[in-house]
């Protein structure tokens, strides 16, 4: 990452700014595209969905030990 002349990592940035040529255009693209919310006060981030989800999951994980030296593990998503 390219750091700005004088600036010393690890300390805040002078006005508490982040300097623009530190900032990646792939995540200028993605606040400019609408995807994340803007700040409402501040720093503060507040969103809620609008359209309500129906999303079913389900995730099996099984865990088995032959031995003290040997276990395995499987997951499923679906």
């Amino acid at each position: 990452m390219f750091f700005p002349p004088a600036f010393v990592q690890g300390s805040p940035f002078p006005g508490n700014t982040i300097p623009s040529c530190m900032i990646s255009p792939n995540a200028t693209a993605l606040l400019n595209a609408g995807i994340f919310p803007a700040p409402t006060s501040g720093d503060q981030f507040t969103w809620r969905r609008t359209s309500p989800t129906n999303v079913k999951e389900e995730i099996v994980r099984i865990d088995h030990n032959f031995s003290s030296k040997f276990s395995v593990f499987g997951h499923f998503y679906c």
